[in-house]
């Protein structure tokens, strides 16, 4: 049957743009504790079938003050094995990580004395 047509194909072009996302790292605040803390609970606009957000480096902060709330990360699928971040046109908004003192309360001990001209002291003391 197609004896009797010329077929001619002509094909199209199809051009796969970049997704924009917006990736935004947590504003977080914390007491004092000693410890290294960071907050890597990134939130996003939604990625393509399959991929995920990977982190590679993130802020840690330990002692009182601030810091913006950076990370370094790639955008990976995982069936395919590949790293897709250039599919995406990535908006970072930065959060920033707060650590404040830690309230110390002492209470000093009390007592009772008769005069004698001398300084009255105390060791006895609390501390919560």
């Amino acid at each position: 049957m197609t004896d009797n047509y010329v077929i001619t194909y002509k094909y199209g072009e199809i051009t796969v743009q970049q997704r924009e996302i917006t990736v935004t790292t947590p504003t977080d605040t914390r007491k004092y504790t000693g410890d290294l803390w960071s907050n890597t609970e990134l939130a996003h606009d939604a990625l393509g079938y399959g991929d995920e957000i990977v982190i590679n480096e993130y802020t840690e902060i330990k002692y009182v003050g601030s810091e913006v709330n950076k990370v370094s990360f790639t955008i990976y699928n995982s069936a395919r094995d590949t790293d897709v971040y250039s599919n995406y046109a990535v908006t970072l908004v930065e959060g920033v990580l707060t650590v404040e003192p830690r309230p110390v309360h002492i209470i000093s001990g009390g007592g009772e004395l008769e005069y004698c001209g001398k300084a009255m002291t105390s060791v006895d003391y609390k501390v919560s």
